[in-house]
């Protein structure tokens, strides 16, 4: 079950780990016995990938929440008397910062 982002983030690894798994015993049965790749390969790499970038965006959204980035205009206008985030984040993005407290 996933109840946070840090479980959502290591579940999408998990999956990706185990589709590169599955593209890699493809590709080793698909040399020893000198045939053609089936799509089952492409299914499989192809689902690691989006896997891969599910675990980076949500890292990167953790990462926002957390105050370990920022955006562009942050990064130029935020000092100590600017509340984290920045108005343009706010306006923007204005559900990415809120969530329930253990999340």
């Amino acid at each position: 079950m996933i109840d946070n982002l840090e479980d959502a983030i290591a579940h999408a690894k998990e999956v990706a780990e185990k589709r590169r798994k599955e593209a890699g015993a493809w590709e080793d049965m698909c040399y020893r016995e000198k045939v053609n790749l089936p799509s089952d390969y492409k299914i499989c790499l192809e689902c690691a990938k989006e896997h891969e970038q599910l675990a980076e965006w949500l890292t990167e959204l953790k990462e926002y929440r957390e105050g370990k980035r920022t955006c562009q205009n942050c990064k130029y206008d935020m000092n100590e008397a600017t509340a984290y985030p920045c108005t343009v984040c706010r306006n923007n993005h204005p559900n990415m910062f809120e969530w329930k407290e253990g999340e």
